[in-house]
């Protein structure tokens, strides 16, 4: 009976499966790396184990791949799906200030809050869905390191909005640049309260290609 992940099987192949769907699953805690809060409305790098992680900047590995971080409860799971359904395909575009891989967490963190009302509002489908999307799921299955960077940065902004912050100042909408340059009949009639970026964008969907801004709505 061979031992998998910690695991007895009577069947390998099955083995093999069942572990790489409960760790594709990103449902519990391998290994701790570090992951940024909000403090204040200060940005401070939390160290885990030894793996320091400005943003979307430095990539992490083990055994030669990409390090996924993991949710420790349903809350910050569901939250970190939503956003990296929404920013997952986005990168940073410069090395400071707008386009940064600061200002991409701020847009993560903003994404997380605004999905954490809509959530407790009673409007989830006012946001991407909590299920992962082919594409992107296809990058974390790979271990590609940009993937796996933009979820990491995503369950941090996850964790700062599940832990009460409000950057937003109770926003309740955001949008990127629409490849059609058109903007949704919500957003017509008032400004933008924060504006983020432009990020280069490589995740397809309906975001402008190759640089889009990220706006929230009060």
């Amino acid at each position: 009976m061979p031992l998998i992940n910690g695991r007895f099987y009577m069947n390998p192949a099955d083995g093999r499966a069942v572990e790489g769907a409960r760790e594709a699953a990103l449902v519990t805690s391998e290994d701790s790396g570090g992951h940024w809060v909000t403090i204040n409305g200060r940005h401070v790098l939390i160290q885990g184990t030894q793996n320091p992680r400005p943003g979307r900047v430095n990539q992490s590995h083990r055994n030669g791949r990409a390090k996924i971080e993991y949710p420790s409860n349903e809350s910050e799971r569901r939250l970190a799906v939503i956003v990296y359904n929404e920013t997952g395909g986005l990168t940073p575009s410069s090395q400071s200030g707008k386009g940064s891989a600061a200002d991409l967490h701020d847009a993560c963190v903003a994404a997380a809050e605004i999905a954490k009302r809509a959530i407790e509002g009673g409007q989830p489908n006012s946001v991407a869905p909590d299920e992962l999307k082919t594409g992107l799921w296809q990058g974390l299955n790979d271990r590609n390191p940009a993937a796996v960077n933009a979820w990491n940065d995503s369950l941090s902004a996850a964790r700062t909005a599940t832990a009460g912050s409000n950057s937003t100042e109770d926003a309740t909408h955001f949008r990127l640049d629409s490849k059609t340059g058109r903007i949704p009949p919500w957003a017509q009639t008032t400004q933008p309260t924060r504006t983020f970026g432009r990020f280069r964008n490589a995740g397809g969907g309906d975001a402008a290609a190759p640089r889009s801004r990220f706006y929230v709505y009060r």
